[in-house]
């Protein structure tokens, strides 16, 4: 055989060799890619493909990153559109969805066959890089439901979900927190009866109100329960950058009620007459300022007559940019002498109206002197 046919054929049988080695690393290299759980495991495929290309660096760009160390020249260049050569550096740079990899300092130019293999090697690390993320996202999700659900838990055993009534009173609540964790709270405490609410939705609020709930029976234990709850509160509130409405009302046999609001909607009553009076608040909201030294009221009820405690989530419900406001409830109130009716009228009203706030509300009937429970 000549020896022209002989070179030919010898080069012949390196190219196929070659292109056979070439296929079973681009097999490997899928089958590594599979394996990526890591940033680190796919800067180990990177340098592995670039040692065996015979590369002085290689670097990848992601998440608004690089994900090493690069010379400054690299650094300075804008994010290749597809693909981008430089025969200064021998680079060979290759975009992916999110980002790009580069491969720079060979001695020979990049062949065609190795160019695709860059090519699949960057659409490998695009889709690993995207697997992470979600991967991560999934996580995060699964670690914060765990989180919500324990929380959860050790709310519900702070704030439970239904109140008995004082003695000589009946009691209808709905407590509703607008997720399955809130910052309305309830609590009932021998004769006191506890209807807050805490800034803000979701977990941090449920925290806080959870710490309150239990800031509630040391104060109430105090010469001045007001100011005791305050000055325990305000440290609290003040670092969350949070603050609480409340409103505490001790229950009289005889009809007598002492009560304190934080910063809480008016207290309304109705008479038996249909009126219906308004107690508004008797400190400032906690966290916000000192309460008063008289921030401890009175009032009155005869036998028939109701006492309803709400949080803002009810009058603050929306309908189209319209609120359900104080004024409404009062009428319900008005109109409705017995609880259940008026439970029943208020769910009538607030058809068509998001409740967007966490939702609390006692509606006390007096019975009077005597009566069962």
């Amino acid at each position: 055989m000549p020896d022209t046919a002989l070179q030919e054929l010898e080069n012949l049988s390196e190219a196929l060799a070659d292109c056979y080695d070439r296929t079973v690393w681009l097999e490997d290299l899928m089958v590594h890619s599979a394996q990526i759980a890591s940033e680190a495991d796919i800067l180990a495929l990177l340098l592995e493909t670039a040692q065996k290309l015979a590369c002085a660096g290689a670097a990848i760009w992601a998440r608004g990153r690089w994900l090493q160390e690069v010379p400054s020249w690299l650094a300075a260049l804008p994010a290749p559109a597809k693909r981008l050569q430089r025969r200064e550096e021998a680079l060979y740079a290759v975009a992916f969805p999110g980002g790009w990899l580069a491969l720079w300092g060979r001695s020979r130019p990049f062949s065609a066959h190795d160019q695709r293999i860059v090519n699949a090697l960057a659409q490998m690390i695009g889709v690993s890089l995207q697997r992470l993320e979600d991967q991560a996202l999934r996580e995060r999700l699964q670690l914060e439901e765990h989180e919500r659900t324990l929380a959860s838990q050790i709310w519900s055993t702070l704030v439970p979900n239904h109140l008995p009534a004082p003695a000589g009173y009946t009691l209808l609540s709905s407590f509703r927190p607008a997720r399955d964790l809130g910052g309305d709270f309830q609590l009932a405490l021998g004769s006191w009866r506890v209807l807050g609410d805490v800034s803000g939705k979701g977990l941090p609020a449920a925290m806080h109100s959870g710490l309150l709930s239990g800031l509630v029976p040391i104060a109430l234990e105090q010469p001045d329960p007001p100011k005791a709850l305050a000055s325990a509160a305000a440290p609290l509130l003040e670092r969350a950058g949070a603050f609480a409405t409340l409103a505490m009302v001790s229950f009289g046999q005889d009809g007598r009620l002492s009560y304190v609001s934080f910063g809480h909607p008016p207290l309304l009553v109705r008479r038996l007459d249909g009126r219906v009076d308004a107690f508004g608040a008797t400190a400032p909201p906690l966290g916000l300022f000192d309460p008063p030294p008289a921030a401890m009221r009175q009032l009155e009820l005869k036998p028939g007559e109701l006492l309803l405690v709400y949080t803002d989530g009810l009058i603050e419900a929306d309908r189209g940019g319209e609120l359900f406001g104080l004024e409404r409830l009062r009428q319900l109130l008005e109109a409705n002498p017995e609880p259940e009716e008026f439970l029943e009228a208020l769910e009538v009203a607030m058809n068509g109206f998001e409740v967007r706030d966490d939702l609390g509300l006692h509606i006390y009937r007096y019975q009077g002197v005597g009566s069962c429970d």
